[in-house]
Formats: structure tokens, C-alpha cells, sequence
């Protein structure tokens, strides 16, 4: 897009400095001899505008899509049901999950089952 925006400004706009400033014209415009300089500013006008929409859609790409966040969302409360124990959340990313201890077998099995 760049590339197309750039040779058609330097058509359209060197068109019509030809059409001022000398008696010569582009090969590729001149059959539009009549429509000068008006149709040579357009074109100038068509090729600025696709190299403004480069240079925009460009920096949207380089600018992160979501800011990160400074705190970690903490997970809805349960309300409190009577006859059921309170669960815990699961835990959030970074924190260290629950450690349970450690099942003690007797010497000889060591947590081999069916010898």
C-alpha cells in the first residue's frame, strides 16, 4: 500500500508541476492532457491519502492491544450454603499451588502397590 501511495503522489503531483512548469507530460497521463491539472491534484491527493493510511495502520499494530493489568482479578465468592463446607478458589496464575502432605507408607511397600 505504501508503494502504491507513493507512485501515484509522485504521478499525480509530477504531472501537474509538467503541466506548469514545462510542455513536456508523463507518458502514462498523457492522455488525461485535457484534465490537468485537476486529474493530476486528485491523483497526488489518492496517493497522500493511501501513505497516511499506511503510516496509521502501522502504529495501531505496534501499540499492545491490551494494557496489562497491575493486580490479579480475584475469583467470585460462594455464597455460604448451610451443610456444605466452604470451597476454596482455584488458584491464580503465580501463586503457588496448595501443598498436601505426603502419604506415609510402611517400610516394605514404599508405595508399590500388590508386593
Amino acid at each position: 500500500m505504501l508503494r502504491a501511495g507513493v507512485l501515484l503522489t509522485i504521478l499525480g503531483f509530477g504531472s501537474v508541476g509538467f503541466h506548469y512548469w514545462s510542455d513536456r507530460q508523463l507518458a502514462i497521463l498523457i492522455w488525461a492532457e485535457d484534465y490537468q491539472p485537476a486529474l493530476g491534484s486528485v491523483i497526488g491527493v489518492l496517493g497522500l491519502a493511501l501513505v497516511v493510511a499506511h503510516v496509521v495502520l502501522s502504529k495501531r499494530k505496534q501499540q499492545p492491544s491490551a494494557p496489562q493489568q497491575a493486580f490479579p482479578q480475584q475469583a467470585p465468592q460462594q455464597p455460604f450454603q448451610a451443610g456444605q463446607p466452604p470451597q476454596q478458589p482455584f488458584p491464580q496464575p503465580g501463586q503457588a499451588p496448595q501443598q498436601f502432605p505426603q502419604q506415609q507408607f510402611p517400610p516394605n511397600q514404599q508405595g508399590r502397590p500388590g508386593r
